[in-house]
């Protein structure tokens, strides 16, 4: 009985070998690399962009349609709710756009340095809203 079970075990790994060497790689001769530091063809790039444009117009103009279908059906207002949903289809172009064409860090730096300038433009407007209620209407009834 060992040596029966040693003859199948010698016959298993005869049979993992044969699968081994069978499913060996082919090698082709007119296959290339791809070059250094280009991961995706900027043509392919362009053609994402492209559809997911393609289905943002289709969603927002369906969207738009619903609204007024539902619209002439209903009478009621409330069905132009679906334009609501019109900012999603938006979003998800924009963050397509920014998956497949990121931003540079130059280019970051200067929207950084814009939200600066705009938060302290926001703060010098706002600062008459802190103050106490009496001298905001003195400067109200100055003016």
């Amino acid at each position: 009985m060992p040596n029966s079970q040693s003859s199948d075990a010698d016959d298993n790994s005869d049979a993992s070998n044969a699968n081994i060497v069978d499913n060996k790689p082919i090698p082709q001769e007119n296959q290339l690399p791809p070059p250094k530091g280009v991961r995706v063809p900027e043509r392919f790039l362009v053609e994402q962009a492209r559809i997911a444009d393609l289905i943002c117009v289709i969603l927002i103009i369906s969207l738009i349609a619903a609204s007024a279908v539902t619209f002439c059906y209903t009478r009621s207002l409330l069905s132009f709710g679906f334009l609501t949903f019109i900012p999603l289809p938006l979003s998800i172009r924009r963050r397509k756009e920014e998956a497949i064409f990121p931003i540079s860090a130059e280019d970051l730096q200067i929207r950084l340095k814009e939200l600066d300038v705009e938060m302290e433009r926001i703060r010098k407007h706002n600062a008459l809203g802190n103050l106490p209620l009496f001298t905001w209407l003195k400067r109200i009834f100055r003016n």
